[in-house]
């Protein structure tokens, strides 16, 4: 199987645990979702929009140098956490009281920086 497939499925994986947690302690909800009967998480997010934008920003990362990178992950962060503000200033994202924006620009660094360095590992044992 191809690397970047491996990165989407685990792109997914890890999205849908982290979401099936936190909806589940009640720190955030996704009011406007497909299939709302059947998933508390938001597919469209979490299975399609998140594990292809990963592969893309890998891909990146792959020609880019250590310090791009980093710039990259801090910008990333602060767009996923503007794009927060702004889903639940329209209604598709809802937090209780305790959650803190910041939490999402520090949680989308982690994740990348996860993903980037299972990338590295994996492509690095795919060329052997």
């Amino acid at each position: 199987m191809p690397v970047l497939v491996q990165q989407m499925l685990l792109a997914a994986i890890i999205a849908t645990t982290l979401d099936l947690i936190l909806i589940s302690k009640g720190l955030y909800s996704f009011p406007v979702r497909p299939f709302p009967e059947v998933f508390d998480i938001h597919i469209g997010f979490t299975l399609v929009l998140l594990p292809l934008s990963t592969v893309f920003l890998l891909f990146v990362f792959k020609y880019s140098t250590r310090l791009e990178r980093m710039i990259m992950l801090a910008i990333c962060g602060l767009a996923a956490m503007l794009l927060e503000i702004g889903s639940e200033k329209v209604g598709w994202f809802k937090h209780n009281e305790l959650w803190r924006h910041w939490y999402s620009f520090i949680g989308y660094i982690i994740y990348l920086q996860i993903m980037w360095t299972f990338f590295r590992i994996r492509y690095k044992y795919k060329k052997n």
